[in-house]
């Protein structure tokens, strides 16, 4: 399997990575090094806020060092993070929401991340603040649909309001490839660090593509193994063939096509998709979601059965921060490079 085309196999399951991702943190040794690192790359994020995006630079460096920490108290290695650390990381949650300013993407995590140790009514206020700013977005109301599955007990009725507002919204703005975009922005400057970036034996005279392929791959893996968005687990615990009500039918299959037709991960789409399928009302609209569900698995092979050369890899890399940059979807890199090769894209697929 070629490179690139793991990669989009990797990002088109970012549910299942991110919920098996392997920290390989068994040493306390290893421990130390991967939180020095760690405290290294958030020092960088802090440093980039003076010319960048200061609630994104908050929450990277949140990110990181949560990530570690958690990482060395898995590993029983907990004199690498002391108490003082927990209440450092809940003290940027905190400050976060202090700002007057915040990217929606920014508070769906604060709502939605189990393992922020916010007190409660902080997390409704997040929720709050977001329904406030972004209520036209369908995702937002995903993200306060998910927010009560999340509760000991989900109350039925509520679900359903929060379903009936999600798919009555014409708009679906991004959740997981902002997330992505916001990594690449504050750690995209500063090198990659860690050992799969150490010793490259293939750098030769093209060393500056080779650090930005770097660090696009690092923000990339962050994103995927840090987020919580999962809207596909969301829309199949409501909409899924052992959950869905009938008065829920036509909510989720409203809800279903708009995630396949305008969902920024390719695993979204698809779940999408497929969920359309099934909900469809007569034999036009069944055909209208075997067809996204064609144009997916054909975008998906063609990528695929791109050859594994310098070339491409640079091509991939070249698409993903163009895209990351302009708040495009995961969709985009790949037309993008199709493109870029030749290779010819049915109208519509093109156009969607």
């Amino acid at each position: 399997m070629i490179r690139h085309a793991v990669l989009f196999i990797t990002l088109s399951i970012a549910t299942t990575f991110a919920s098996a991702v392997d920290r390989d943190v068994n040493e306390a040794s290893r421990c130390r090094i991967s939180a020095s690192e760690s405290v290294q790359r958030a020092h960088e994020a802090q440093l980039t806020a003076a010319s960048g995006d200061e609630a994104e630079a908050i929450w990277v460096r949140a990110k990181l060092l949560q990530w570690d920490q958690e990482a060395c108290l898995d590993a029983s290695a907990n004199d690498a993070f002391d108490g003082h650390d927990a209440d450092d990381v809940l003290a940027l949650w905190q400050s976060l929401l202090h700002l007057h300013q915040v990217a929606p993407h920014l508070l769906y995590d604060t709502v939605l991340n189990p393992r922020i140790a916010l007190p409660p009514e902080q997390r409704a206020e997040a929720l709050q603040r977001l329904i406030a700013d972004d209520p036209h977005n369908a995702q937002t109301w995903l993200v306060a649909l998910q927010a009560e599955l999340q509760k000991p007990h989900p109350r039925s009725e509520h679900l359903d309001a929060l379903l009936t507002q999600a798919q009555e919204k014409a708009q679906f703005s991004r959740a997981w490839m902002p997330m992505a975009a916001t990594w690449w922005r504050v750690l995209g400057p500063h090198p990659a660090t860690g050992p799969q970036h150490a010793n490259r034996q293939d750098i030769g005279a093209n060393e500056s593509a080779h650090g930005a392929s770097d660090r696009l791959s690092e923000s990339l893996q962050y994103a995927i193994a840090t987020s919580p968005l999962v809207t596909a687990k969301t829309l199949h615990a409501v909409c899924g063939p052992e959950t869905i009500t009938p008065d829920r039918r036509s909510s989720c299959r409203r809800l279903a096509r708009l995630l396949a037709t305008h969902g920024d991960s390719l695993m979204d789409q698809r779940v999408g998709a497929r969920i359309w399928s099934l909900l469809a009302v007569d034999d036009a609209d069944a055909a209208d979601a075997a067809t996204s569900l064609r144009e997916l698995d054909i975008l998906n092979e063609d990528s695929r059965s791109l050859p594994d050369t310098g070339n491409a890899e640079a091509l991939f890399s070249a698409a993903w921060i163009e895209v990351l940059a302009q708040g495009g979807r995961e969709i985009d890199v790949q037309r993008q490079v199709l493109r870029a090769t030749g290779d010819s894209l049915t109208p519509t697929l093109g156009t969607r």
